[in-house]
């Protein structure tokens, strides 16, 4: 899927999105029977290196210290499940190639400017490859966050 910008949605909404992508249902139905809350931080495979959840818990930061950065074989989503952040996105195309694509660990980094969404608890946001992004930003001030990223296989 080209063209298509990044998605930002309250979970309440989220079976409109399950036919996007053929494993898309599967994350979403590992949300809907797990109690995200109580699993430990580190990967969960949900159908191994097709759909895997990586659960996260950290503090926002200054945008100063934000990264941009986009995935070629994954999907990303990103649940919040406690706290906010503010995220940056972009068209991979609207940014300047700053290290070159890590093809082991599935990432390159970007420079430039993009736009900005805030990702509150039980809300989630979908990033395609050619979705350039920067997470794990302060909304006003540093607040500790528990966040899923469910990495989707493209394909």
């Amino acid at each position: 899927m080209t063209g298509l910008l990044m998605i930002i949605d309250s979970y309440r909404n989220h079976k409109e999105y399950e036919a996007l992508n053929g494993k898309m249902k599967l994350a979403f139905d590992y949300i809907d029977q797990n109690d995200l809350s109580k699993l430990e931080i580190g990967r969960h495979d949900i159908d191994g290196d097709e759909v895997f959840l990586m659960m996260q818990n950290y503090h926002t930061k200054d945008l100063a210290d934000g990264v941009w950065e986009a995935h070629k074989k994954y999907i990303d989503i990103h649940y919040m499940i406690e706290g906010c952040e503010k995220i940056g996105f972009a068209n991979i195309d609207k940014l300047k190639v700053s290290q070159a694509y890590d093809e082991k660990d599935d990432y390159w980094l970007f420079s430039g400017e993009g736009d900005f969404i805030t990702l509150d608890q039980d809300m989630f946001a979908i990033f395609y490859p050619q979705d350039v992004h920067m997470t794990s930003l302060n909304v006003q001030e540093a607040v500790p966050v528990k966040k899923a990223v469910i990495k989707v296989r493209v394909g």
